[in-house]
């Protein structure tokens, strides 16, 4: 599938890739994340369905490893880093 500046072109179709990620994926911390180890502060205290973050939006940091998301549990939006998450559920 050719790629363009970090996004798949479907025929006429044109999603956005962030990282290994697309906008409305349904994403989770991993066991080793930064942010939940003790540099984290709150996040290290957080459960199972507090790692759950909806990728939102990239606003062009895709290709820098980075995009927005929302933490499901509190509704925070905050920059993340793609590294850190995998993948749990995808729209499409």
């Amino acid at each position: 599938m050719p790629a363009f500046g970090g996004k798949k072109i479907l025929g006429k179709i044109s999603e956005i890739v962030v990282g290994t990620f697309k906008v409305g994926d349904l994403i989770r911390m991993k066991d080793d994340c930064w942010w939940l180890g003790n540099h984290g502060t709150r996040f290290h205290t957080y459960t199972e369905k507090d790692r759950l973050v909806l990728v939102t939006k990239n606003d062009g940091l895709q290709r820098e490893g980075f995009f927005y998301g929302r933490i499901c549990s509190t509704g925070e939006e905050r920059l993340w880093t793609a590294d850190e998450f995998e993948l749990v559920s995808s729209p499409r």
